[in-house]
């Protein structure tokens, strides 16, 4: 069964003056993959496949790359998100390590008042993401390259987002570091994870019951 695992509220310290949900979710391909969902229908999906696979031969942007592999688990992967988040009108996200522009670039497609920023640590995936977002012609969505432990320490962007997101990053008492410092105060960091969650779940909550250094 798919769990969302609140993990409690960061308390507020002299290193920690924000508060923040903290969310995990579990992917489950089994639960997954029967469902009915023709994710294709969308031109703007469709698009974004094809495109991954063309830059994919240049660049290492994903080892998957036949149609329904994708489907399950990238585009429904990424769909996920929207178990934890609940409605994100109008809300502002950034997408850490985002890669190929998952979730990032899903959640847009299929919430097109949500403004998204994607961040990731390699120039040639900015530039595909740049493509990608200009081919869809997406609105409000920017793709920025940098190292989130040192964009988080930006005016601009530290506690600038009511939700941030990581998918298939780091550990999640890394992700605690690396993506709390970007949220807003009332916003929620949401953690798309596997099977290793339960491996992971004591030192991120000893993490979060710390505060989280800024």
């Amino acid at each position: 069964m798919d769990k969302l695992l609140p993990l409690g509220r960061l308390r507020e310290s002299p290193k920690s003056i924000y508060r923040a949900d903290f969310v995990v979710i579990t992917k489950c391909p089994e639960r997954i993959k029967p469902l009915e969902y023709r994710i294709f229908d969308n031109n703007l999906e469709l698009c974004h496949y094809q495109l991954l696979i063309q830059w994919n031969q240049r660049i290492n942007l994903t080892a998957i790359e036949e149609e329904q592999d994708v489907v399950y688990k990238h585009f429904l992967d990424s769909a996920l998100f929207f178990k934890a988040s609940g409605k994100v009108d109008h809300l502002s996200l950034l997408d850490v390590g985002t890669g190929a522009g998952f979730p990032g670039v899903v959640l847009k497609i299929m919430a097109p008042t949500l403004s998204v920023c994607l961040l990731d640590s390699l120039n040639k995936r900015v530039d595909f993401l740049q493509k990608l977002t200009a081919t869809l012609q997406l609105e409000d969505i920017s793709a920025i390259h940098g190292r989130a432990e040192e964009w988080g320490h930006k005016a601009t962007y530290r506690q600038q987002f009511d939700l941030v997101t990581a998918r298939a990053v780091a550990r999640l008492s890394v992700l605690n570091e690396l993506c709390l410092p970007f949220v807003k105060v009332g916003g929620r960091f949401i953690a798309l994870k596997g099977p290793e969650l339960n491996n992971e779940l004591a030192d991120a909550e000893r993490g979060i019951a710390d505060g989280v250094s800024v």
